[in-house]
């Protein structure tokens, strides 16, 4: 079974007050638990093995699931946002730029479709992994042919205008290696945000 768990200011959670984001670090495990309850997993029963796969905020998010509660046997984390420091007033604005020039809106589902095929850092991917990545973050409206990113760019900046507080670890070699569980920690080798010698531990 697969459970993705849609997280605050992502996917199709609904956007809330800015306010909510310095209480995510409280509302991770319940996030999670939530969803896991929904599906009908019971963490407690020994044939339950949880697996959690994140990328970027995604991954720090499992993390801190995983710091406060242990619930996984396994962890992924994709490039998971961990930074010794705060985001500068320079590489916060350098994300919102970034951020407002990416397109999340087209006139149809097969120019969205077309415009993902086209992005170069999706072309590693396999076709039926990519088929499905598309299918998962477009959504056209029932009144009219527009497609749209499920996770707009007005959602997301609201993230990186406010606060990053899932992001920011005095030491995050050491929040690593104080998980119970199992780490896989995937680095890309120009990350700009976490360094290869880095990550050797």
């Amino acid at each position: 079974m697969c459970i993705m768990v849609d997280m605050p200011y992502h996917g199709a959670s609904p956007l809330q007050h800015p306010t909510c984001l310095s209480q995510l670090q409280q509302l991770a495990p319940a996030i999670v638990e939530e969803s896991l309850k929904l599906c009908d997993v019971e963490l407690e029963a020994k044939e339950t093995v949880l697996l959690g796969i994140g990328h970027s905020f995604g991954g720090t998010f499992l993390l801190h699931v995983e710091l406060e509660r242990g619930i996984f046997h396994h962890l992924l984390l994709w490039e998971p946002i961990l930074q010794g420091r705060e985001f500068s007033p320079k590489a916060r604005a350098s994300l919102l730029e970034s951020m407002s020039k990416r397109t999340d809106v087209w006139p149809t589902y097969q120019q969205a479709s077309q415009s993902l095929r086209s992005a170069r850092y999706l072309q590693r991917l396999s076709a039926e992994v990519l088929e499905e990545y598309i299918r998962g973050v477009l959504r056209t409206d029932a009144d009219s042919s527009t497609t749209r990113l499920v996770n707009s760019n007005h959602k997301e900046s609201q993230y990186y205008a406010h606060s990053m507080p899932l992001a920011v670890y005095s030491n995050f070699l050491e929040t690593l290696n104080a998980s119970t569980a199992p780490l896989t920690v995937l680095v890309g080798e120009r990350s700009s945000h976490m360094k290869v010698a880095e990550m050797q531990v």
